[in-house]
C-alpha cells in the first residue's frame, strides 16, 4: 500500500482574531455571544436490514471500548429524512450504528435550523469548548479561517492515520495540510469529490443545431481531441447572431468565475496557487493564465458573453437563450435550476482546451472534509472513530450510474468516463472571501475603467495584505 508521510512540526496560534470575526459574519460562521440552541439528533442504534454492511477491519487497526462515550458530529444542513429514503443514505446510517458497537460509544448529530445551529456550534468552537466533537467541513473557504486561528486539531498528532492514496484523496489532502500538519481529511469514495462538482460544459442542443451544427458533432470533436477554444468561440459567436429583436441570445455565459477558470485550468495553469506552506497566493499573471484571461475578455468584445457580474445567472441557460453554461456537474438533477426542461435538451461535454493542450480537464474548486475542533475531549478517540467512518462501505451505489441516470443525452456520457483522470484541484475559495477582489477588477478590465495589468498589480496587492491578515498558521 502506497502511504504519504506528513510532517507534525510547529504549533498554531490564535491571532488575526478581529479580522477572524469579520471574515465569520461573510460566511455564515457567527460567533455569539448568546448563542442558540443545539438540539441533538440520535443516530439510531439499529440498521435498516437492506443495508447491512460490515465496517471493513484490518489487522493492527485500532478498536477502542470507549465505555458508552457520546461523540458528536456536525454536519452542516443534514437531511435525516434524505438518508433514511435513500440507498447510500441508509448505508452510512447503518456504519454509524457498526461504530457505535465496535467502539462502545454513542454517535449524535447536531441538528437544528441550519443557519442558527451553525452559528451556535461555531460560538462554541471559537469559545475553546466545541459542542461537536467532528466537525463535517462542507467547501474549501471553511478551513482557511480555522486553521489560522488554530481551531481544528492537527490529525498527524494522533498515529492513527496511515494516508493512503487508496482511501485518501491525496489532491485534497495536500489542499488541507499547512506546514507539515494535517487539519482535515477526505476520502477517494466520497461523492461530493466524484462527479457532483466536477465542473463541466453544457450546451442547449436546439441552439448548436439553429446555429448550422449537428449538436452530435460536438462529442465527436471531443472524441478527436478538436474540441478547442477556437471551436468554441466559432459556435458560441454563430449562436450569438440568432438574436432577434425579440430575443436576446448569447454564445455562453461566464457563470461567476466558471467560465474564466475552467480556461485557465485548460492551460495547466491556476489564478490562484497555494505555495509551498498551502498559503494561497494569487498567480493570475502567469503567462499562461494571462492567455486565458486575453481569451475569455475577447469572449465579451464579441458580445458572446453577456457583461454583467451576476452570480446566479445561469438561470439564463434554462430559459433557453444561452448556448453554453460552464456549472458543476451536478446541475444535471438540479430540481431548483430544472436543467431537464430545456425544450430541445442538453448536452455535456469537457471544457475546451487550448489547441496546444494534450488533453481536457475538469476543475473542481469546492470540497467536504472531516476536522477535529480544538478543545475536543480525548481527541485520539475522536480519531480512531474518523478512521472507521471514513472507511469505504461495499455495496454502495456507484456515483457513475447515479448521475448517468439523470442524463437522456448517450453523447454526453463521455464526460463520467473523462472527468476520472482529468481533475484539477483549484484553490479557487482557499482564500474567500478575497477571491471576490478578482471578479470585481474582471469587470473593471471588461468595461476599460482599467487595464488588466493595472488590475493584477492592485488585485495583488490586495491579496497579499488580506492574507496577510488572515493565514496566521504557527
Amino acid at each position: 500500500m502506497k502511504a504519504r508521510t506528513r510532517g507534525q512540526n510547529g504549533n498554531g496560534t490564535r491571532s488575526g482574531f478581529v479580522i477572524w470575526l469579520l471574515l465569520l459574519l461573510l460566511i455564515s460562521l457567527v460567533a455569539c455571544e448568546a448563542a442558540p440552541s443545539v438540539t441533538p439528533t440520535p443516530i439510531p442504534t439499529s440498521a435498516p436490514t437492506d443495508a447491512a454492511t460490515p465496517v471493513p477491519t484490518e489487522p493492527g487497526r485500532e478498536v477502542k471500548d470507549l465505555q458508552g462515550r457520546e461523540i458528536r458530529l456536525f454536519i452542516y444542513g443534514f437531511d435525516r429524512a434524505w438518508m433514511e429514503n435513500d440507498f447510500n443514505g441508509k448505508r452510512t446510517l447503518n456504519r454509524f450504528s457498526e461504530i457505535e458497537t465496535k467502539f462502545n460509544c454513542k454517535l449524535t448529530i447536531l441538528s437544528g435550523p441550519k443557519d442558527t445551529t451553525n452559528e451556535a456550534i461555531w460560538a462554541t468552537i471559537i469559545s475553546g469548548n466545541p459542542s461537536a466533537d467532528i466537525i463535517d467541513g462542507a467547501g474549501p473557504h471553511l478551513i482557511a479561517q480555522p486553521v489560522s486561528n488554530a481551531l481544528y486539531m492537527d490529525l498527524n498528532t494522533f498515529g492513527v492515520f496511515d494516508w493512503s492514496d487508496e482511501k485518501w484523496d491525496p489532491n485534497i489532502m495536500e489542499l488541507l495540510e499547512f506546514k507539515g500538519k494535517q487539519y482535515g481529511c477526505t476520502t477517494r469514495g466520497d461523492l461530493t469529490q466524484r462527479y457532483m462538482l466536477n465542473n463541466v460544459m453544457f450546451f442547449n442542443r436546439g441552439l448548436v443545431q439553429s446555429a448550422g451544427y449537428n449538436p452530435d458533432d460536438l462529442y465527436t470533436w471531443q472524441a478527436e481531441g478538436t474540441w478547442t477554444w477556437e471551436k468554441f468561440e466559432e459556435v458560441a459567436e454563430k449562436i450569438s447572431k440568432l438574436s432577434t429583436a425579440e430575443t436576446e441570445i448569447f454564445g455562453s455565459i461566464s457563470n461567476d468565475l466558471r467560465l474564466y477558470s475552467g480556461l485557465v485550468a485548460s492551460m495547466g495553469a491556476k489564478w490562484i496557487t497555494n505555495n509551498a506552506d498551502g498559503i494561497p497566493e494569487f498567480t493570475a499573471d502567469d503567462p499562461k493564465a494571462m492567455e486565458a484571461l486575453d481569451f475569455y475578455l475577447n469572449l465579451f468584445r464579441k458580445g458572446i458573453i453577456p457583461d454583467t457580474d451576476e452570480y446566479n445567472n445561469q438561470r439564463l441557460f434554462t430559459s433557453g437563450t444561452i448556448g453554453f453554461m460552464p456549472d458543476y456537474l451536478d446541475k444535471v438533477n438540479n430540481k431548483t435550476l430544472k436543467i431537464s426542461t430545456i425544450k430541445d435538451g442538453y448536452g455535456l461535454l469537457m471544457f475546451p482546451k487550448h489547441k496546444d493542450a494534450e488533453d481536457y480537464v475538469s476543475f473542481r474548486d469546492w470540497f467536504g472534509f472531516w476536522a477535529i475542533p480544538t478543545g475536543a475531549s480525548e481527541p485520539r478517540d475522536i480519531a480512531l472513530v474518523i478512521n472507521y467512518l471514513t472507511d469505504p462501505m461495499e455495496g454502495a451505489a456507484d456515483p457513475q450510474v447515479i448521475f448517468e441516470s439523470y442524463v437522456k443525452d448517450e453523447g454526453s456520457l463521455a464526460v463520467f468516463d473523462l472527468i476520472q483522470d482529468r481533475t484539477v484541484i483549484l484553490p479557487t475559495f482557499m482564500s474567500n472571501p478575497v477571491c471576490r477582489l478578482w471578479q470585481g477588477q474582471l469587470g473593471l478590465i471588461r468595461r476599460g475603467e482599467k487595464t488588466p495589468a493595472e488590475a493584477i498589480a492592485e488585485n495583488k496587492a490586495q491579496y497579499e495584505a488580506e492574507l496577510d491578515a488572515i493565514w496566521k498558521i504557527g
